[in-house]
């Protein structure tokens, strides 16, 4: 009994003491500390959060920069499909598409593109000299037009240099003989040929549907060639475009060639 007694005042006097060591102010700045540290929390995932802004808002710019190229490609292949559509449709100026006809072949109506002649991949050449239609290959590789010619000789005239030359027309007609001021002469290598091979150059007057030009010709041998006319874009320059899934849009008959408007 005497040691109960004596240990419950020895009990208050400890709970005393450590009421005595805890500050008033203590519990406060606790809660301070708390409070600061939330913030800086908060402060950090703002700056995630505008990080992310930033990151979305340039997506969204090349998004619409993506946008805007692909309509513009779409334009563009709407645009040559409808140039091969073969369908009759109306221009400004009276231009007409023309129509092709169950065989492959285009009628006679002008193809005509801002202003220009639309030529096909192959194309009826009335030569001027020939008095005949020739086959001619439309090729926009080719810088210079060549014309099939054999038996191409030199001579001179009143002191100015002619070539004669022989021309083969395509429907097994005899071969017709040109003469023609000569312009010039080319070196070029074949690709199954070391050599370089001199050719003669001279300008010749033809026809195709409603163009009527002077161009010039280097004079080669093209009878292992399917046609005997090419036209590069020396030709085609200014005055027409090539569509390739198109051939034969003039008629060999003018009569039936629409003009091109001017």
């Amino acid at each position: 009994m005497r040691a109960v007694l004596f240990f419950i005042p020895l009990l208050v006097l400890v709970n005393a003491c450590t009421l005595s060591q805890t500050r008033p102010g203590s519990i406060p700045r606790q809660t301070n500390l708390l409070l600061q540290e939330q913030a800086d929390l908060i402060g950090v995932q703002a700056q995630r959060l505008d990080a992310i802004a930033g990151t979305q808002h340039t997506l969204l710019t090349h998004l619409s920069a993506m946008q805007t190229q692909l309509a513009a490609i779409n334009k563009k292949v709407s645009n040559g499909r409808s140039l091969t559509t073969g369908s009759k449709k109306e221009k400004a100026g009276g231009q007409i598409h023309s129509i092709p006809n169950k065989s492959g072949v285009h009628s006679g109506k002008a193809l005509t593109l801002d202003d220009k002649a639309i030529l096909g991949r192959v194309e009826y050449v009335w030569l001027d000299g020939a008095n005949h239609y020739l086959k001619a290959r439309i090729d926009t590789g080719a810088k210079s037009s060549s014309l099939s010619a054999t038996n191409v000789q030199r001579f001179e005239r009143n002191g100015d240099r002619w070539v004669r030359f022989d021309v083969a027309l395509f429907d097994d007609r005899p071969e017709v003989t040109l003469e023609a001021p000569l312009l010039r002469h080319v070196k070029i290598r074949q690709a199954s040929v070391d050599e370089l091979e001199r050719r003669a150059v001279v300008k010749l007057s033809i026809r195709l549907g409603e163009i009527h030009e002077e161009t010039e010709f280097t004079l080669s041998d093209r009878n292992e060639m399917l046609y005997s006319v090419l036209l590069g874009r020396s030709f085609l320059r200014d005055i027409a475009v090539v569509d390739v899934a198109k051939k034969f849009t003039r008629s060999r008959d003018p009569k039936l060639t629409v003009q091109v408007a001017p």
